[in-house]
Order: structure tokens, then C-alpha cells, then sequence
């Protein structure tokens, strides 16, 4: 079954690899579904919150 306007592991491949000459090799991951996505973003989202990176990061 295919849900219409989510993201699939296919599609978000195939959007790293449209970007791979252009990012670096370390930018796209995969996730636990099998997504790729992109290192864009702030904080600790991959993980719990914690003092020490939360505080690595002003505004």
C-alpha cells in the first residue's frame, strides 16, 4: 500500500543522490526506516536533549 504525500526510502535516496556531488559525504543518513535525510537541523534531534550540546548552540 502506497500512502500518497510521505516520504518513501526510494524517493528520499534518490533526492541524496540528485545531491551528491554537492554536499558533503557525511550530509544525507539513513534512519531507522530507512529514510535518507539530511545533517541540516540544530540541537540534539537524533537524540535525547541534553545541557552540554543544547548549550553548544546560540541563537
Amino acid at each position: 500500500m502506497t500512502l500518497r504525500g510521505r516520504a518513501t526510502a526510494e524517493a528520499t535516496a534518490g533526492y541524496a543522490a540528485r545531491w551528491s556531488d554537492r554536499a558533503a559525504e557525511e550530509h544525507f543518513h539513513r534512519t531507522a526506516h530507512d529514510l535518507t535525510l539530511s545533517s541540516i537541523g540544530l540541537g540534539t534531534y537524533l537524540g535525547q536533549p541534553d545541557d552540554a550540546t543544547d548549550s553548544a548552540y546560540q541563537a
